[in-house]
């Protein structure tokens, strides 16, 4: 099935002296957001609508639903203080009903001149490559200032693309991203490093389903790695545990998310293989260490116990 998520919590901030944002203006006697649910509301092949706005709008946004007889729009969310946020919440309230392997398009309430060409070329690409952005070739010279006041350099035009929505991914991987900790973390070390590896790839994000099968294998280790430290905590050994947890999140993930890049050419899955590569090496340090350590914690113990009762 496909959903399009469309984002219309936007302050509209740009459009100057305005007492509403623009997704909200009348235009041809309905608010500009009407036009654009419209376009996907009348597309055979999107299953249902799921809207993020203002949280101050949304009883509004369900008047103009059941008024302009929007019947595919199946939730209307309050957004955040951010685009992120709102696509968090917008997947939220989708993930209750779509499933992982349906196709998510990504749209902003403000476009509504979307085609049903570009609807249907987004889904049919995403059917492909799991992820896709909708671009246009760039037309103006665009100039890069590293000062804001000097010329550093003039990128080649033909190399360069103005990103448009929709953005179309599969489910269970724009999950995966907002959720991975490993995107958060690059964001925190080196904001720029996040820009690069999202545009490393020449087909703009594609991804392979193997990506969804690696990650997922490793929040199954995760889990092995988290049942090893809570015995050790059980057993009283507590600096053991906190090793085991510093030996994923510092010792393996930040190196594994700057290293493994540089050898694949696909820089998001590299980037996506970090976490679950670091998953899987601290899962079998963890059972190493519980091997070795169980049975001497259980024997201090049962040494203890043996002092105690000769006392």
């Amino acid at each position: 099935m496909n959903f399009a998520l469309i984002l219309a919590a936007g302050s509209g901030s740009r459009m100057g002296n305005s007492d509403r944002p623009k997704q909200f203006l009348p235009i041809y006697g309905k608010p500009l957001m009407v036009h654009t649910i419209e376009a996907f509301e009348m597309h055979d092949e999107i299953d249902g609508v799921v809207i993020v706005t203002n949280e101050s709008y949304i009883d509004q946004v369900k008047v103009w639903c059941k008024q302009y007889d929007l019947s595919k729009v199946k939730a209307v969310v309050a957004g955040g203080n951010s685009r992120q946020i709102s696509v968090y919440n917008g997947l939220i309230a989708l993930k209750e009903i779509a499933n992982d392997s349906d196709i998510v398009l990504i749209h902003d309430a403000a476009r509504p001149l979307i085609s049903s060409k570009i609807i249907s070329s987004n889904i049919e690409a995403c059917k492909k490559y799991d992820a896709v952005d909708t671009v246009i070739k760039a037309t103006d010279t665009i100039i890069v200032s590293k000062d804001n006041e000097t010329l550093s350099s003039i990128p080649n035009r033909s190399e360069l693309y103005q990103g448009q929505t929709p953005q179309s991914f599969k489910l269970c991987l724009i999950s995966c991203l907002v959720y991975s900790t490993t995107v958060w973390l690059i964001l925190m070390i080196s904001p720029e490093m996040i820009v690069r590896i999202f545009n490393s790839d020449p087909r703009l994000l594609e991804i392979t389903s193997s990506s969804i099968k690696i990650y997922f294998a490793g929040i199954f280790m995760f889990g092995i790695q988290i049942s090893c430290q809570q015995t050790f905590l059980s057993l009283g050994q507590a600096k053991i545990s906190l090793f085991l947890a510093l030996l994923r999140k510092i010792i393996l993930l930040i190196p594994l998310v700057f290293i493994l890049p540089m050898f694949i050419n696909n820089g998001l899955f590299a980037v996506l293989l970090a976490e679950p590569v670091a998953d899987i090496l601290a899962a079998l340090t963890t059972a190493t260490c519980f091997a070795i350590f169980y049975k001497k914690t259980l024997s201090s113990i049962n040494k203890e116990d043996k002092v105690i009762s000769n006392f």
